[in-house]
């Protein structure tokens, strides 16, 4: 019995410490472009296409249904490729740092959540997201 109790305390220990290296970093403080006169509106505006929620909420009802095993939608997948240089403006700092800029819009989004695949940032670059619900 103590060999199980001490394995099940074992196991736990194991999910805290793995959840937590792979967690997001967070630094706290405020993003560098909140500092600085960015041209708030020449920010180039992303916009994805509106997604039918009343359509898909109607299929998810029929489909629990169907199959009361079926697990909840979470969301509706836009597959996108945004390559920021493309997509995004740089805009040069007062103290020569760059910053990339691009908003992404979803009309009447519930949530957004972003998957990335393939993600590069040079050795002291930094990624922020400020999420809002308007553009």
């Amino acid at each position: 019995m103590k060999r199980q109790v001490f394995i099940l305390i074992l196991i736990g220990v194991c999910c805290l410490i793995n959840s937590y290296a792979y967690s997001q970093i967070s630094e706290g403080g405020t993003p560098v472009s909140f500092s600085f006169d960015v041209g708030k509106g020449k920010i180039p505006v992303l916009t994805m296409p509106l997604v039918d929620a009343r359509t898909l909420i109607e299929e998810d009802e029929k489909l629990i249904t169907e199959d009361t095993q079926r697990p909840f939608r979470f969301g509706y997948a836009i597959d996108v490729d945004i390559d920021l240089k493309k997509s995004g403006v740089k805009k040069e700092l007062p103290n020569g740092d760059n910053l990339w800029l691009l908003k992404i819009y979803c009309p009447d989004a519930f949530s957004i959540n972003l998957i990335y695949n393939r993600f590069r940032l040079s050795e002291k670059s930094k990624f922020i997201l400020n999420l809002k619900n308007k553009t």
